[in-house]
């Protein structure tokens, strides 16, 4: 699905699909982690997208197979990305008084 930050749905179809690409094989069909391919195939979807909706300035990957992707699509891009682990480090910081955070 693609949200605007005013709450517009774009479309609620996944942004690019590919079912025959990486990501599925490995979660799908068992494949083998293949980094280098995975990176490949996200860095494309990330392009179709922007192709398609030139407009985004922020990117959120529900996927938990993404985090790994997160900064070199984000320096490739210019966007900032926001996945799984951003959300849990968030959490994580809100949740430790300051000096404590900062500690880390």
């Amino acid at each position: 699905m693609i949200r605007t930050a005013l709450g517009r749905i774009i479309s609620c179809r996944p942004a690019v699909t590919r079912k025959h690409g990486a990501f599925h094989a490995m979660i799908e069909g068992g494949a083998a982690y293949d980094a280098v391919a995975l990176r490949t195939e996200l860095e494309g979807a990330v392009e179709t997208l922007l192709t398609r909706h030139p407009k985004i300035g922020t990117l959120v990957f529900e996927c938990t197979n993404m985090p790994p992707f997160s900064r070199d699509i984000s320096r490739r891009f210019g966007l900032p990305v926001y996945d799984a682990l951003s959300l849990g480090n968030w959490l994580m910081r809100s949740a430790l008084p300051t000096r404590i955070a900062a500690n880390e």
